[in-house]
This record gives structure tokens, C-alpha cells and sequence, in this order.
């Protein structure tokens, strides 16, 4: 499978895990009286969603420490998505008398006598490894000689203190022809300006070419007075017959979707959108291997993936408005180590559920009423619309007589 020559360390994880990560990595070399750290870790914006490119090594000796991980994984705060994880070969050389490693049967887990103190070094060893290749932001405290002359020059006229000028004259309660409640009668719009500004208004929505997949062409239309709203750009209000529905707008996408591409696995009917530029991702082994292995049931999405060796594979096609092909890929990697384990692991869901979490509008996401709308008739066609596929509430209705209670 591999053929590795004799070299450093980091030219057998080039070897072992391709050579894309031989412009990926950065040098971690840290000496100190209780441990020297020595190794590399990941860039920022290569840190994966997956698991599996994290290793610890003490006194050449692999082995596994969360609390370690952890000082790793608070150093790269606020550079990489909470729900990424970074990549890291690190090795720690210790005097044996300061461990102890008769914890485990597999001798993968140590203990340390002072595990303060290592978390402390490991993690200013990391954080100064960013920092010296400008992945962090830097504060220069020599001052620009250019500015500081700019300061020394005089300006040409006198500077003067601002100064606040009151009418002592003016009298709030009294009225006048300029001030009518709290408008000038001059900037009172015409009624040309209101419908300019409606006709903006339909354009924006007229704009919007999103449209949400469905598995049933009956759709439950509201009544005719029904009206959306929606709340903190996350949820969605409606008024139904015994008050107001509230709908959780990323939840109540993630089970449409997931109805939708669980309905495609079944009756094996893929929609494809072909690359105008097919672009290049590369995986580790075990990751590309777990690809290979759905490679059939990612067809059926939409994913047209064609192996080019060395763990890489050409994205020929993606299912429409699947965005960031890497990032969803990973989705999908990610949920089948977590779930393939488990007695009741069911493949076409997995792989519904990361297309329906990855694919799903996000809160934050401001949508119009005609969106609004399609989400709620499409919701009511699901077979389960109550609950998302990770087994979250959608919807609550808040009744009347609630309503009337707020208010007491």
C-alpha cells in the first residue's frame, strides 16, 4: 500500500497522508526543563470537520489524551469553526519518572504528575507556532516615523474647543408650521416616493430564486388570511385556528431535505449539476477509503466522484445548491465514523441526514414571505413534520387563550 523511504519526521506524514501536506503543516519546537515538544501542526483553514488526523506521540510511544486535545484545541480558538477539528503530530519527550503509563491494558493513555503544567507549555507551543507564521493578529508597537512626523506638525490655523450652542428661547410645547409631530413638513414623502419604495421592496423578493425541494406535489396551502413572520431570522410564526404556530426555520428545512434525498436513495433518481470546472479534493486513507465505500449511494445524491489516486478524487458533478462540496463531504464522512459502529446504523439515512444538516437554510438567514410560505406548505407534506431527522422539535403552536394569559 505504501512505499516509504528512511527520511524526517514530517516526510512520513507527507508519505503517509499525501503531499498536499507538505505546504499544509507548520513547525511546532518548544525546549523546556520538564518536557521538549516537537512536531507539526495544521494550518487554520485546513482543519477538517472529520476526525482522525490528531496524534500524540510520548517518547516515540502513540497515545491518547483528551486533556492534551484539549490545550491543542483551545489554541486554535476563534481561527477555525467550533465545529472543526484541528490536525496535529505532536511529540512530547519526558523523563519515564514523570509519567505513569499503567492505566490502560493498551498502554495508549498516560498519566502525568504535573499535567497542569504540560497542558500549559503544549499549548503556548502551539500558539506561538501560529503566531510566527502570521496566522494570528500581530500588534506593532514601533511607532511609523511617517506618522509620527504627521503628528509634530502644527496646523496652520488655531484648533478651538467645540462648543455646544442652547436656545434658551425654545419652548418644546409650543407649535410651529416647521415641527408636526416629530416631521418636518418637508420631509413628509409624496406619494410617488411610498410606491417607489414598495416597488423596491417586491423587487428584493421578486429576487430571490431559491426554491425548497419537495417529495409531494399536494401541498398543504394555508387559509387565505394566514400570514407569515418571520423572528430573529430563525423562526417562523403563523396564525393558525387556535392561535400561533411556531416553526424553527433550519429544522423544518432538514426534514424536508431528509424526506426528499431518503426518497431519491429509495427510487435511485439522482439530479446531477455538472462542474464547468471539476475541481480536486484530497482525503486521508481512511477517509478516502469510507468514499469509496459510498461511492454508490453519493452517485444517487448527485456526486459524480472519480478516483485520481493518492486519496484524491475529481469532482465532476454535485447535487444542485449543494455549496461547498469539501465541507459536505466531510458531513458525511464524519457522521458515518460516528454511526457505522451502532446496531442499528442505517446507510441511505446517514447519508440523508448530513446532505439535510449541511444543505439546510441556517438561522441567521432572512427569507421572504413567498419562502416563507413554500417552507410551510412543504413541512405539512412530510411524514413526520414534528420532528427533525436528529430528533429535535420543529413546531409548538401557542394557543389563544396563552396569549391572553401574557397579557394579564
Amino acid at each position: 500500500m505504501y512505499k516509504l523511504t528512511p527520511g524526517s519526521f514530517k516526510s512520513r506524514i507527507v508519505g503517509l497522508f499525501g503531499q498536499p501536506y507538505n505546504e499544509r503543516l507548520l513547525n511546532v519546537d518548544q525546549k523546556t526543563e520538564l518536557v521538549t515538544i516537537s512536531g507539526f501542526i495544521g494550518k487554520p483553514e485546513f482543519a477538517k470537520k472529520t476526525r482522525g488526523e490528531q496524534y500524540f506521540f510520548v517518547n516515540n510511544r502513540y497515545i491518547k489524551h483528551p486533556y492534551l486535545h484539549h490545550a491543542v484545541a483551545n489554541a486554535f480558538t476563534e481561527l477555525i469553526p467550533s465545529d472543526a477539528h484541528p490536525t496535529y503530530f505532536i511529540n512530547l519527550e519526558i523523563d519515564p519518572a514523570e509519567i505513569d503509563i499503567n492505566i490502560h491494558p493498551t498502554k495508549t493513555e498516560i498519566n502525568f504528575k504535573d499535567a497542569r503544567l504540560v497542558y500549559a507549555m503544549l499549548h503556548a507551543a502551539i500558539r506561538q507556532s501560529i503566531g510566527k507564521h502570521a496566522h494570528t493578529p500581530t500588534i506593532d508597537f514601533n511607532v511609523d516615523p511617517s506618522i509620527e512626523a504627521a503628528f509634530s506638525q502644527r496646523p496652520a490655523f488655531d484648533l478651538k474647543q467645540p462648543e455646544v450652542r442652547v436656545n434658551p428661547d425654545y419652548n418644546p410645547f409650543k407649535s410651529s408650521n416647521e415641527i408636526s409631530r416629530g416631521f418636518k413638513s418637508n420631509d413628509r414623502p409624496s406619494d410617488m416616493e411610498w410606491e417607489s419604495l414598495f416597488e423596491t421592496v417586491k423587487n428584493k423578493e421578486e429576487s430571490h430564486t431559491e426554491t425548497l425541494e419537495t417529495t409531494n406535489i399536494n401541498e398543504l396551502v394555508p387559509e387565505s388570511d394566514a400570514s407569515f413572520l418571520q423572528v430573529k431570522q430563525t423562526y417562523l410564526m403563523c396564525n393558525v385556528r387556535n392561535g400561533l404556530m411556531l416553526i424553527h426555520q433550519q429544522r423544518a428545512h432538514e426534514r424536508i431535505l431528509y424526506e426528499y434525498f431518503m426518497h431519491q436513495l429509495k427510487n435511485h433518481k439522482h439530479l446531477s449539476q455538472q462542474q464547468l470546472f471539476p475541481e480536486h479534493l484530497h482525503f486521508s486513507p481512511e477517509d478516502a477509503n469510507i468514499i469509496k465505500q459510498l461511492n454508490d449511494d453519493l452517485k444517487t445524491l448527485g456526486f459524480m466522484l472519480e478516483p485520481l489516486g493518492s486519496n484524491t478524487f475529481v469532482v465532476n458533478g454535485t447535487p444542485p445548491d449543494a455549496g461547498d462540496t469539501l465541507s459536505l463531504l466531510e458531513q458525511i464522512i464524519e457522521n458515518h465514523k460516528k454511526e457505522a459502529n451502532s446496531l442499528n446504523y442505517d446507510q441511505n439515512a446517514m447519508l440523508a441526514k448530513s446532505m439535510a444538516m449541511s444543505m439546510s437554510v441556517k438561522a441567521g438567514f432572512k427569507l421572504s414571505v413567498k419562502e416563507m410560505s413554500e417552507l410551510f406548505n412543504n413541512l405539512f407534506t412530510c411524514q413526520v413534520p414534528s420532528v427533525s431527522p436528529s430528533g429535535k422539535k420543529v413546531l409548538a403552536i401557542i394557543n389563544t387563550s396563552d396569549l391572553e394569559n401574557y397579557l394579564k
